[in-house]
């Protein structure tokens, strides 16, 4: 029986029937088209992004009466969540609850309802959540059909350099480790931002096929957790 897991419980813990699950919109990428006088055709202004996506699930529920309120506490806590789901089970999106607030009445007088979650458009690997030590000049094959933004944890002592794709990155004053989050754009350890102390405007990325990595100056080594992911 097909289920999903949504900030960390499982639609079969509420008595949840699954019927089927449904994408209604794909990932859009974030551009618009801007018309200039006397030139023929649009320009196009790319925000280097994608929106949101929709994913929803049919569902029954057994045992009304005793799911209903814990039903509701559970969905309507704000806030994205790991999404997961019997469906594709090697994948996981990152979810809000976007449903109307009517969707228990209708589980309780119609017998089924659409539970909707606006999503974070890339679907993520569970593999690209497993960190890779690196502890000598390597190469990281990236298997999916898009760049990732990983997840870094440098090691060294001062000014500490690394390199990917021969991009240089510096950080400076580093105490035994610091964490690179490209995603976030943040630099930090602990409790301790530090964003002041990284020399570089662009975050690394790992590209689509083979990416290079070697150690500079200072580095010990360096665990990159890839997070692969795909639309």
């Amino acid at each position: 029986m097909n289920s999903f897991t949504f900030n960390g419980k499982s639609s079969a813990d509420f008595g949840l029937i699954i019927d089927s699950k449904e994408i209604y919109s794909s990932p859009k990428r974030d551009m618009s088209l801007v018309s200039v006088s006397g030139r023929n055709g649009d320009v196009i202004i790319d925000n280097n992004r994608y929106t949101n996506v929709t994913v929803s699930y049919t569902v029954g529920i057994k045992n009304i009466n005793d799911n209903i309120k814990m039903l509701k506490a559970w969905l309507l806590t704000p806030g994205y969540f790991v999404l997961r789901d019997t469906y594709n089970p090697e994948y996981f999106r990152i979810a809000c609850f976007n449903s109307s607030l009517d969707v228990t009445e209708l589980l309780i007088n119609v017998g089924k309802a659409v539970i909707s979650f606006s999503c974070k458009p890339f679907m993520y690997s569970y593999e690209g959540q497993n960190a890779i030590a690196v502890t000598s000049d390597t190469v990281i094959s990236n298997p999916e059909p898009f760049t990732s933004q990983p997840l870094l944890k440098v090691y060294g002592n001062g000014n500490v350099t690394f390199f990917i794709n021969n991009n240089s990155y510096l950080i400076e004053n580093v105490n035994s480790f610091v964490y690179v989050d490209c995603e976030l754009m943040m630099a930090y350890k602990d409790t301790t931002l530090m964003n002041k102390n990284v020399k570089f405007t662009e975050f690394p990325i790992l590209k689509v096929g083979d990416n290079a990595v070697a150690l500079g100056n200072n580095c010990t080594s360096i665990e990159i957790t890839p997070r692969w992911c795909t639309l």
